[in-house]
């Protein structure tokens, strides 16, 4: 903003809060007028002032009740109390108790009791007493009343305005506060305002120029399809869903653990993408394990509800957290679906809805059955799926096929009953128990050679194994040992082309031990123990990779190794020979706590260990099947590589009691129930088993009053600003009512009639009249009236407000050409800049400290695809309103701080933006300045620069050359910002003075701002 501009734009901000502040005066008194002059509504006007002043002492929470006294239903208004006295008697105000306790002169019966702070005022208890002459129209709440297709209004602008029915909805309520609605926003603000809505990205200049030249009817609608058509359309769904879903790349609790959920927005962008009908996307993610062969994709849905914050703390109780994670997929449920606070029931009685605590923990009953370890982290945390790119799915599968056999074969060998290894078990185990347990001891190394490997065949004995294994006198004076130092004890290093070198050394140990081998990849071994040959390379199992690993099992007593190492190929060849403590250290906790104890009463835990030591000492099959299993573990890694490990929904096979937990506290449980939905709204059909599916499908089962209501309000939120209900996570009786409870339900039935069709909904609001209204009205038209609505609840005119932070971003990269729009809408969460290497180190600790930034096109991708670390939310998500998505966002603040203009300003990705745009610009040399700013006006805004925004941007160029001539260094600095290639070509100080250009361009408030 230049300095010139600034006195206006205080004046500005001067008059619009003179305004404001003048307004709410206005709606306040237009709502006290409107109340006096018309029927009162009883969801309208008195349930929320009844839920605000009373439901806390004489509402739905019997623990909290006071002299029995329920105002929340029919019976407890109309019906007589304890006292014998009727709260409220229709027709007859005077005759009513609740109007005589409320105007009472004694303070000690008047209610609301004074210690509340919640005195009624005189203008309310006006209204009470008007509901009451009225006859007390009551209802059970507009939200629990299953919705029905209203017919649209008569409105006088009938011919000339609406475009369908839903402006006549909108029209009628303008016309009955005596209001017009604005005229049509221009078409360049109407392409740009659609293609934020529907795609979150700008239009392209040449999407423009297309829109202005095609000037048929349907031209609009054609711009609509093409979007909602868009591969982009799923992208920016997602963003709004993924609050919804507290979709993040890491735990949460604790040292916050990164995990792999990016599979679970995958599923999310492509069921937007191919709209998939809103029911199933509501089953599959609530329970599409359950679904007769479920897909890939209906089990990776699942994860909806596995992406709540867990702990891997080792302190932390597993149990405690079991039932918090169900608990807080109740709560989630309840709002994303319900609209409704079902989490005020987790410790009593809702004091303001027909909820109880009982209603909680039935629902609660679908959730908490999920198998696995609750302290589990990150992709570790079963149950688990993988995830696999369609060319790797079959080599993918082949190898878990052949892992799990291997697997099976090596654990029946370590552990299923054979009556002769048992036997040999019993003897051993009394040799253990009577030996005294030390450590393998070894002597020192002696080597002898090298000799030639082509003298003679590898089954031939070589002079030092002549005299040892086959006691040939002759040939022990062939050759000489030679002792190696006293420092060399496991590993041998020999040089390279030494030709075959034997080893030898002397091993004690009092009971039976494995020692383990370990040889160079460039190398094979023969080792013989006591003159008998126990290992050949290439015959018996060794494992793969830089070191090949095998073992010698070594009974009690004095023995000698014998090692014949020969190269096979360049470079060192390392041979190291060392003892197994850990099975040691187990022995000496057998002998200590397991073997005094008989076997018939030994822990199932003891027996397993027991036979496993054991085996392994004893058999080489066990090397057999290990090396098998490791090889085919590692097959399974190569075919892994590239795939993901996503946490899914599972059933446990062994159903654990769901109990009432008093106050919340999982060590006081209370009754034990199963599951149910809420009594309020009935049962759930006896004909299907009653799990989590038969809850997905009720829920959006045609007489559920609420799914389809709350669903389709979001969507009005995203593209108005504000719901139709404005409180869209609560539409209970703390909610506000709808300011257009006949729309709501004509979208809500719409909606159930068109097959839950996103799409379809979406269309009719977007092309709807009410919809493409200017959202300026014209000086000449602006009456006082229309300042008394200053959220725009009433709709007269179109939607203006601050575009989210995933948006502003994409805006930048889309304006730079950074953005690449035909990448495929999937993938894994990137790490883009973030200021300071050492940020989360800072917020958080363990493993999640350690941050890898992404390079080359990977830190261009949209805003969607951001890691989200709950602890450490990125600072530009953060600073921009960002919810870190510990719980289920329905709503996300808007702010306007000097911190986010700063980080606007100065974010790293975003100065690159400017920087690229601005190269853009200097490279097209058939462009003087005013053609530049033009392009750039219309990569940022769509739209044209009106003459004094081109003249107070050019002298902005103009003034930041002359700065930047001046200061080459500053200039070299400043276009140096980011990874993305500079040209060599470029003047740097006419480089940075476009970047100042464009960074204002990006920062202006109409960039920021949907329109």
């Amino acid at each position: 903003m230049s300095a010139t501009n600034r006195p206006v734009c205080i004046v500005k901000r001067a008059a619009s809060i003179i305004c404001f502040c003048l307004s709410v005066a206005l709606s306040l008194g237009g709502k006290a007028r409107a109340a006096e002059a018309g029927t009162l509504h009883f969801d309208r006007d008195i349930r929320p002032l009844l839920s605000d002043h009373c439901f806390a002492c004489h509402g739905p929470d019997s623990g909290k009740r006071k002299a029995g006294l329920r105002l929340d239903t029919r019976e407890g208004l109309f019906g007589t109390g304890k006292s014998g006295a009727t709260a409220v008697v229709p027709g007859q105000p005077d005759a009513s108790e609740l109007l005589k306790r409320i105007t009472t002169a004694d303070k000690s019966g008047l209610m609301p009791p004074p210690k509340t702070g919640k005195p009624l005022t005189t203008a309310q208890i006006s209204l009470l007493r008007r509901w009451v002459e009225q006859g007390a129209p009551w209802s059970p709440g507009w939200a629990f009343t299953a919705p029905q297709l209203p017919k649209a209004p008569e409105v006088k602008l009938a011919a000339t305005w609406p475009r369908h029915d839903l402006d006549r909805f909108i029209l009628a309520a303008l016309e009955q506060r005596g209001w017009r609605p604005a005229p049509e926003t221009d078409r360049v603000t109407l392409l740009r305002r659609v293609s934020y809505d529907l795609i979150g990205l700008p239009p392209k200049p040449e999407e423009v120029d297309a829109f202005l030249a095609d000037t048929a009817p349907q031209a609009y609608e054609r711009v609509v399809e093409r979007l909602l058509a868009s591969k982009h359309f799923g992208e920016r769904m997602a963003q709004h869903w993924l609050d919804l879903a507290r979709y993040a790349d890491s735990d949460g609790y604790h040292d916050d653990y990164l995990r792999e959920m990016h599979g679970y927005r995958d599923y999310v962008i492509a069921a937007f993408n191919r709209n998939l009908p809103f029911d199933q996307f509501t089953v599959e993610q609530l329970a599409g394990d359950l679904l007769p062969n479920p897909t890939r994709e209906q089990l990776a849905a699942t994860a909806f509800h596995r992406l709540g914050p867990t702990t891997s703390e080792n302190g932390a109780d597993a149990e405690e957290y079991r039932l918090r994670y169900a608990a807080e997929r109740v709560s989630t449920t309840a709002t994303v679906w319900l609209g409704l606070s079902l989490a005020c029931a987790e410790c009593h009685d809702h004091k303001y809805d027909p909820l109880t605590a009982r209603d909680f923990y039935r629902m609660f009953a679908f959730f908490d059955q999920v198998p696995g370890n609750p302290l589990a982290n990150g992709a570790a945390a079963e149950p688990i799926l993988r995830l696999v790119p369609p060319s790797k799915d079959a080599l993918l599968q082949a190898a878990e096929t052949e892992q799990a056999r291997c697997r099976e074969v090596l654990l029946k060998l370590y552990y299923d009953p054979q009556t002769e290894w048992d036997r040999a078990q019993s003897a051993w185990e009394q040799r253990v128990r009577d030996a005294k347990i030390e450590p393998l001891r070894f002597g020192d190394w002696r080597r002898a050679g090298p000799f030639p490997v082509e003298a003679q065949p590898a089954e031939e004995l070589f002079p030092p194994e002549r005299a040892q294994v086959a006691a040939d006198r002759a040939a022990a004076k062939l050759f000489k040992w030679e002792g190696l130092s006293v420092a060399v004890t496991n590993a041998v290093h020999l040089p390279e082309g030494g030709g075959v070198v034997c080893l030898q050394r002397d091993l004690v140990t009092p009971v039976s031990a494995l020692v383990r081998c370990r040889l160079s990849t460039n190398a094979t071994a023969r080792v013989w123990l006591n003159e008998q040959l126990v290992h050949v390379s290439g015959r018996e199992p060794e494992s793969a990779g830089p070191v090949r690993l095998f073992s010698v099992r070594v009974p009690p007593g004095r023995h000698r190794l014998l090692v014949r190492v020969t190269p096979t190929g360049g470079g060192e060849i390392v041979f190291g020979v060392g003892e197994s403590s850990a099975h040691r250290v187990r022995l000496e906790n057998f002998k200590a706590n397991v073997f005094n104890i008989p076997v018939a009463k030994r822990a199932t835990n003891d027996l397993t260990a027991v036979r496993r030591v054991f085996r392994e000492l004893q058999y080489p099959e066990i090397d057999v099947a290990l090396r098998a299993s490791d090889a085919a573990q590692d097959r399974l890694k190569v075919a892994a590589a590239g795939t993901s490990r996503l946490r899914i929904m599972a059933e446990g096979t062994n159903r654990v009691p769901t109990h009432v937990l008093m106050r919340g506290d999982f060590r006081q449980r209370g009754e034990v129930v199963t599951a149910a939905i809420p009594a309020l709204f009935g049962s759930l059909p006896t004909d299907a088993p009653t799990n989590r599916l038969a809850l997905a499908r009720w829920l959006v089962a045609r007489d559920n009053p609420l799914t389809a209501r709350v669903t389709v309000n979001r969507f009005w939120q995203m593209f108005f600003g504000t719901g139709l209900v404005k409180t869209a996570e609560d539409f209970g009786a703390q909610g506000e009512p709808p300011t257009h409870p006949e729309l709501l339900d004509w979208l809500a039935v719409r909606f159930m009639d068109s097959g839950w069709d996103v799409k379809a909904v979406l269309r009719d609001i977007v092309t709807s009249a009410t919809y493409r209204q200017a959202s300026q009205i014209p000086n000449t038209e602006f009456r006082i009236p229309d300042s008394s609505d200053p959220e725009n609840r009433w709709l007269a005119r179109g939607p203006r407000f601050r575009l989210p932070a995933e948006f502003i971003r994409d805006t930048a990269l889309a304006a730079s050409g950074l953005l690449d729009r035909n990448r495929a809408p999937e993938g894994r969460s990137v790490m883009p800049y973030q200021p300071g290497p050492d940020l989360w180190r800072e917020f958080a600790f363990g493993e999640s400290l350690k941050y890898v930034r992404d390079h080359d096109g990977e830190l261009y991708r949209r805003g969607v695809y951001m890691f989200w670390k709950r602890s450490v939310l990125h600072p530009y998500l953060a600073v921009m309103d960002a919810p870190t998505r510990d719980v289920c966002t329905a709503r996300r603040p808007v702010t306007n701080t000097p911190t986010q203009a700063l980080a606007l300003l100065n974010e790293t990705l975003l100065v690159e933006c400017a920087r690229v745009l601005a190269q853009r610009l200097v490279l097209a040399t058939e462009l003087d300045d005013a053609g530049r700013l033009t392009r750039a006006f219309r990569l940022v805004l769509a739209r044209l620069p009106t003459e004094s925004e081109a003249r107070v941007l050019l002298a902005l160029h103009a003034d930041s050359l002359r700065h930047y001539r001046a200061d080459l260094a500053a200039a070299k600095q400043l276009v140096a910002v980011g990874d993305f290639p500079r040209s060599a070509h470029l003047d740097p100080a006419q480089h940075a003075a476009w970047l100042c250009v464009c960074n204002a361009l990006l920062n202006l408030d109409e960039t920021l701002t949907k329109e």
